[in-house]
């Protein structure tokens, strides 16, 4: 008998907008249209070294044109009585620090673009949103902040969106489950 324990070797990244039910509210769906929202400057691909883990990016930056999560017909549920929220858009990473060595002032971004195309929302920088949890993580760094993304983490961002702009950010992030066989 051989027990093995495997490991992802890609990061999950969620993004759930959520919006107020008041007078500033922003629509996240519309007559069938939906959000749109956009990883910038990160590295698409990667290798992995079986023998040892470790794992490099290689390729270049990725401007965002290839990092796009359309929002389905999933549509949008209640997050409580004050807010709407969108289900998670979803996509695996490979697994990369979010300011990359030696791009200067180029940071791991989002875009956010609302359906009725006239709400852009920008978060340059990735790496200054500190996480509200951090499921027990050895990881992430001590001052709370996500600054790279490891693999076999879940992390989910949530953006709160108002007609002001976003006013609140938080980040979770959380081991995958492991599944013994």
């Amino acid at each position: 008998t051989i027990n093995m324990t495997e490991l992802h070797m890609m990061s999950n990244i969620n993004v759930v907008l959520r919006t107020t039910t008041g007078s500033n509210a922003v629509k996240l769906e519309d007559n069938g249209n939906s959000c749109v929202v956009t990883l910038t400057h990160f590295y698409k691909d990667g290798k992995v070294y079986m023998g040892n883990g470790p794992l490099e990016t290689t390729g270049t930056l990725n401007d965002g044109t290839n990092g796009v999560f359309d929002l389905s017909a999933t549509g949008t549920e209640a997050d409580g009585t004050d807010y709407t929220k969108t289900k998670p858009f979803t996509f695996a990473v490979v697994p990369q620090a979010l300011k990359p060595e030696g791009t200067g002032d180029i940071y791991v971004g989002i875009t956010i673009k609302t359906p009725d195309d006239n709400q852009y929302y920008i978060v340059k920088k990735l790496a200054d949103i500190i996480a509200t949890a951090n499921g027990g993580s050895q990881n992430q760094t001590t001052n709370g902040k996500v600054d790279f993304w490891y693999p076999n983490h879940n992390y989910t961002y949530t953006f709160t969106l108002t007609k002001a702009g976003i006013s609140k950010v938080t980040c979770t992030v959380e081991k995958w489950v492991d599944v013994t066989a």
